[in-house]
């Protein structure tokens, strides 16, 4: 079965700081935790990191607004893509807010 995580950006849940892996040193039988960028915290389980699949600019969203990014969350009804494409949308209109991008109408945003 294909590791669904690999070439995600990772977002802590209620933080919105972006995670990386780590080996998972204290915790026996677990490869990998999570480790926030934005606010230090370690052994974040998968269960508190939302993955973003193909997000095209993973550079505006490291140094993206993480108070935005920190209400965003994983819809538990909604399948894998439906998931992907909603906060796919929620992401692009964040950074377009925050970088003064305009939006698909040509407004500024």
């Amino acid at each position: 079965m294909p590791n669904i995580w690999q070439g995600c950006v990772k977002i802590h849940q209620g933080c919105g700081g972006v995670c990386r892996w780590v080996e998972a040193i204290d915790r026996p039988g677990v490869g990998y935790t999570g480790e926030c960028c934005h606010c230090g915290s370690t052994d974040i389980p998968t269960e508190q990191m939302i993955p973003l699949k193909d997000y095209s600019d993973r550079r505006l969203l490291r140094v993206g607004p993480t108070e935005a990014l920190a209400d965003i969350e994983w819809d538990e009804q909604a399948d894998w893509e439906e998931n992907q494409a909603r906060l796919s949308a929620i992401v692009d209109e964040i950074m377009r807010r925050e970088t003064g991008q305009t939006s698909a109408t040509g407004e500024t945003v």
